[in-house]
């Protein structure tokens, strides 16, 4: 059994207040003997009660107290058996109906005592409640946001492997130049779609303020073909720009941006298109 979850049910309150029958009071009881802490907690809720029932009492008007002297040495005061026929004596329905006020205060304590207990253990819960609920509609956010990258993963996976996979695709390998012979990366390119994709194998890492740039050969001419950053580019594929009628792809180091011409000298790989 959850001792903590047992305390907190409310139980304990309603054993301290009287508001249980004869076997509740008893598992309640044995509870106590058997646990400290259910023992410890109803000690507290007994100092708390009394703490509650003095601080709501109300103090009676000074001559309440002479009024009930009278009124309990009343049969002394009269000396005959017999009373007399003018005299007045308080019957014992009075004295019950006297006492009615003390004990509506009384019970109006005792309620007090139990509403305010039981809202400080119902905002309790629901605090806890209310947690619970956040933790798991945080728990539900990572796994959705874990499984939508998943998701992109899986479907980029797929999309490169129809890519290297496709007859549509010619492969142009890139190999390194004199400014880095170990460099090497790969171009898909369908000149049907235009599509180009480009995998780096290997490249040096680009200073700061520097970006690789994809160049293609149209023509004669350097034509842009995007900028590029690693290690993205070593992780797989990268879509680049849509090139007609290429006959060679490059890569240079550039500015951050990239240019409108390629720096020549700064030139690291270079692969040509095999026309069938």
């Amino acid at each position: 059994m959850n001792i903590k979850d047992y305390i907190e049910s409310g139980v304990l309150e309603s054993y301290v207040i009287g508001d249980l029958s004869a076997a509740q009071m008893k598992e309640v009881e044995e509870m106590a003997a058997k646990y400290p802490e259910v023992r410890t907690e109803i000690e507290q809720m007994h100092v708390v009660f009394e703490k509650v029932a003095m601080q709501r009492a109300l103090k009676p008007a000074p001559e309440a107290k002479r009024e009930l002297m009278d009124k309990i040495f009343v049969s002394d005061v009269e000396a005959t058996p017999a009373p007399e026929k003018d005299a007045v004596i308080l019957p014992l329905r009075e004295k019950k109906r006297n006492k009615l006020p003390w004990m509506m205060m009384a019970a109006s304590v005792v309620l007090a005592i139990i509403s305010a207990v039981a809202a400080a253990n119902y905002y309790a819960k629901w605090q806890r409640a209310e947690e619970q609920l956040g933790a798991a509609i945080a728990q539900n956010q990572r796994l959705a946001m874990d499984y939508d990258q998943v998701n992109m993963q899986f479907d980029e996976m797929r999309d490169a492997l129809v890519v290297v996979s496709s007859p549509d695709y010619d492969l142009i390998k890139m190999e390194g130049l004199p400014v880095s012979p170990e460099s090497q990366a790969i171009i898909y390119w369908n000149p049907d779609t235009e599509d180009v994709y480009l995998n780096v194998q290997s490249l040096p890492e680009a200073p700061a303020g520097k970006q690789y740039q994809l160049w293609a050969i149209v023509e004669g001419t350097p034509v842009d073909a995007g900028v590029f950053d690693l290690p993205a580019g070593v992780e797989g594929l990268l879509k680049m720009k849509q090139i007609r009628n290429a006959s060679a792809f490059a890569v240079t180091l550039e500015p951050r941006g990239g240019r409108s011409l390629p720096t020549m000298d700064a030139m690291f790989i270079l692969g040509t298109v095999n026309k069938a």
